[in-house]
């Protein structure tokens, strides 16, 4: 089993991305554990 670390936005989410694709493309598996953040700011 691999991981694929991923950050919230920019480049590096993109990449946590493709990086996925990629696994599913060659017949494996991806599974996504959410940490979520809270905010109170209703803009975001």
């Amino acid at each position: 089993m691999k991981h694929i670390p991923a950050t919230h936005g920019g480049a590096a989410a993109a990449e946590a991305l493709d990086a996925a694709a990629g696994v599913v493309r060659a017949g494996g598996g991806v599974v996504f554990y959410p940490e979520g953040t809270l905010t109170r700011d209703p803009g975001m």
